[in-house]
């Protein structure tokens, strides 16, 4: 009689779906793209909704260097490669080159989710670099003005809408109408209907270039980057609502120049007084609540970055915001800010705790990528721009 396998072996020949889901949750961003070609059921699993809304890779740093404006001069390292003063080193020893599809120019508009809105030649697309993928989207409906100069007035904000599970793009075209009165007009893309459309027009003008996304909304600074009749516009991107969002309160002239940015998943303000050379930066802990900014640096970088710096928009801008071992407890451990400058080849690092200020050279200036014009960060995702219209919410 022949001997029969016992359950317990038949069992251990195939792993349980959810068991399968939480070992790939732990694996690096190639090894699971890498995993979804086993079968059908692990390519449906893995580009599947719920999967990836839950898997987030490693944080990873764009550079570009200043005057070419083109992804295909890019460089990308890990975040952590400069995330601590006390075990610094060059970040380009380790940085590999961007794989660009693209020829020609190219510029980032937007992003989000790894989603990066480009704007290549005349057209948009939608582009998650670590699948390799990417959309090109239909014309827009509003052409750009080609403002002052010959310069086009324009600018974008990329977010997700966890209502209706969407990404959307929101384009602002400021118009020149009759009597010289220029209008700020507002277009919405939505990557489900893979379309354009008319939405009430941006209700102020002066915005900031790109928007901050926090909270399902987008967030402009306007009024012209000053103290003086600036404040944060918001876009709801699931109710399609404007508001508005109060800024701290500072003291100060006109000479001071303000932007917001995205620090630990919260919305922030920064200023930098181009007179004395300060840099102040404000967090809002609690997004319902305009009473909760809170003042996390306010320092002095004059001696250390010449002085010449200080006549650029803005000289620094914060860039990333963490804790010194990945925890707190004891004055070795408290919060830390990356601050990094576009002017030359340098990383700013400071503390909450005495804000003193350490600077680290990039890059051997004697090479090629000397100078920064910009960099980003950006988390590793599988929203792929191709797949995610056709999944279910």
């Amino acid at each position: 009689m022949p001997e029969q396998k016992s359950p317990a072996i038949k069992n251990r020949l195939h792993m349980p779906a959810d068991l399968v889901e939480e070992i790939l949750f732990r694996l690096p961003m190639k090894s699971v793209v890498r995993f979804s070609t086993v079968s059908k059921s692990w390519n449906s699993m893995i580009f599947g909704s719920s999967f990836v809304k839950r898997f987030r890779g490693r944080k990873r740093v764009v550079w570009r260097p200043q005057g070419f404006d083109n992804f295909s001069d890019a460089l990308i390292c890990p975040l952590s490669s400069i995330s601590s003063p006390l075990q610094y080193h060059n970040p380009f020893d380790g940085a590999t080159p961007l794989v660009c599809p693209f020829k020609g120019r190219s510029s980032l508009l937007a992003s989000c989710d790894e989603l990066w809105c480009v704007e290549v030649e005349t057209s948009l697309v939608l582009w998650n670099h670590s699948l390799r993928t990417y959309r090109k989207l239909p014309v827009a409906s509003i052409p750009p003005w080609w403002g002052y100069h010959g310069f086009p007035y324009f600018s974008y904000g990329l977010g997700y809408d966890s209502v209706g599970n969407d990404y959307k793009i929101l384009k602002i075209d400021y118009r020149r109408e009759a009597e010289a009165e220029v209008v700020a007009e507002a277009e919405l893309y939505s990557l489900r209907s893979d379309s354009w459309r008319m939405i009430q027009p941006f209700p102020r003008k002066n915005m900031s270039k790109s928007a901050s996304f926090v909270s399902g909304k987008l967030h402009w600074l306007v009024g012209g980057g000053s103290k003086l009749n600036s404040l944060i516009i918001s876009f709801d991107l699931s109710t399609e609502k404007y508001g508005e969002v109060a800024l701290p309160e500072f003291d100060g002239g006109d000479n001071y120049t303000l932007d917001t940015t995205i620090l630990r998943g919260m919305l922030s303000v920064y200023v930098n007084d181009r007179n004395n050379g300060s840099f102040v930066l404000w967090v809002m802990e609690d997004y319902e609540s305009d009473k909760s900014w809170t003042k996390e640096l306010d320092i002095n970088y004059g001696h250390i970055l010449p002085r010449a710096f200080s006549s650029y928009w803005n000289p620094l801008r914060p860039f990333n915001f963490y804790d010194e071992d990945g925890g707190g407890g004891g004055d070795q451990n408290l919060n830390k800010v990356v601050v990094i400058s576009f002017i030359d080849t340098s990383i700013i690092y400071t503390n909450t705790y005495d804000s003193t200020l350490l600077r680290r050279n990039v890059c051997d200036t004697s090479k090629s990528y000397v100078k920064f014009i910009d960099s980003f960060i950006y988390v590793e995702s599988l929203v792929s721009p191709d797949i995610w219209p056709r999944l279910r919410n």
